[in-house]
C-alpha cells in the first residue's frame, strides 16, 4: 500500500490544493473557486464540516477530502487525488480516516 499520512486541513495546504485542481483538465476556475470557500468555511465553523488532505513520503499534499456535517450524519462534498497518486488507494485511505 502507498504510504500516506492523512491530517486535518491547515491554510498552507492551499497552493498545493489549487495546483491539483488548476492542473486538472475538467476543473475550471469556478470550481476551484468554490472549493476554496467551502474549504476556508469548514475550517472557520468546524461543526459544518471539515477538509482532511493526504500526504506522502515527500511532504507533498496529494489528496484531499471535504466532509459535511448535519445533524447525525456526515457526506462527502469533494474527494479529489492527484492524477499521478490515483489507483493506489489514496482515496480509500481518506473515506477510512473521515
Amino acid at each position: 500500500m502507498f504510504m500516506i499520512k492523512i491530517r486535518d486541513y491547515v491554510v498552507e495546504d492551499w497552493p498545493a490544493i489549487e495546483t491539483m485542481l488548476r492542473t486538472n483538465p475538467k476543473v475550471d476556475n469556478l470550481e476551484t473557486n468554490s472549493e476554496r470557500k467551502l474549504i476556508n468555511l469548514y475550517l472557520q465553523q468546524y461543526d459544518f464540516g471539515r477538509t482532511s488532505v493526504a500526504i506522502d513520503e515527500s511532504n507533498r499534499c496529494i489528496a484531499y477530502m471535504i466532509m459535511r456535517h448535519y445533524r447525525d450524519s456526515s457526506f462527502i462534498e469533494t474527494i479529489f487525488v492527484d492524477s499521478k497518486s490515483q489507483k493506489k488507494g489514496v482515496g480509500s485511505q481518506l473515506i477510512i480516516h473521515g
